[in-house]
């Protein structure tokens, strides 16, 4: 599939991934920034902990479903392909690089989980138990993701070996959005849930 015909879906997941629906939800549930209140995050974690459950469990939704669109749209319309991942990446790219927020965002948590679910079902569900058991266990959401992304390359490589390069990258951008809260969880200085 050409670049060509790629284009058009990739600027629709930048527009989409781009929306800071956390930040959106923390103003409409409880009145408040959530990038100056909490960790400052605007993902789910930091909105149930600041604005309540319902802000969380919205923003959750929403920032998957921001992965998940844009993945299932590209593949009705171009089918399967390298081309599919490059969506899914723009699409946690302008999540987690929001160009309305002067390139902050979110840590690409929910919105990779999306894109994972799109392209590869079974193994995304594999995964997302994996990270409830770890914050069942831990209440730390952020450890709960970077386990999971270190974990994901070795269920793809079983489940779904050809979407090895996109979990790679993905893996990459989590780590890199989580790393002060690597440095936190060293320090046992990390928030739970």
């Amino acid at each position: 599939m050409t670049l060509v015909w790629t284009l058009p879906y990739i600027a629709l997941a930048v527009l989409v991934g781009g929306v800071p629906f956390g930040l959106l939800l923390g103003h409409l549930f409880a009145d408040v920034d959530l990038r100056t209140a909490g960790s400052g995050n605007i993902g789910a974690t930091n909105a149930w902990r600041v604005a309540g459950w319902r802000a969380g469990l919205a923003t959750l939704t929403l920032d998957l479903l921001k992965g998940l669109g844009p993945v299932l749209l590209v593949q009705t319309a171009l089918g399967p392909g390298p081309h599919v991942g490059a969506v899914g990446l723009a699409a946690i790219a302008a999540h987690c690089w929001t160009p309305a927020l002067r390139f902050a965002g979110g840590k690409g948590v929910a919105t990779s989980a999306g894109v994972l679910l799109g392209i590869a079902p079974l193994a995304s569900v594999v995964l997302i138990a994996l990270w409830t058991a770890i914050v069942a266990t831990t209440r730390k959401s952020s450890l709960g993701a970077i386990l999971t992304v270190l974990a994901a390359p070795g269920v793809f490589y079983v489940a779904a070996p050809e979407w090895l390069w996109l979990v790679a990258a993905i893996a990459g951008v989590v780590v890199l959005r989580h790393r002060s809260n690597i440095a936190r969880i060293v320090a046992g200085t990390e928030r739970k849930v």
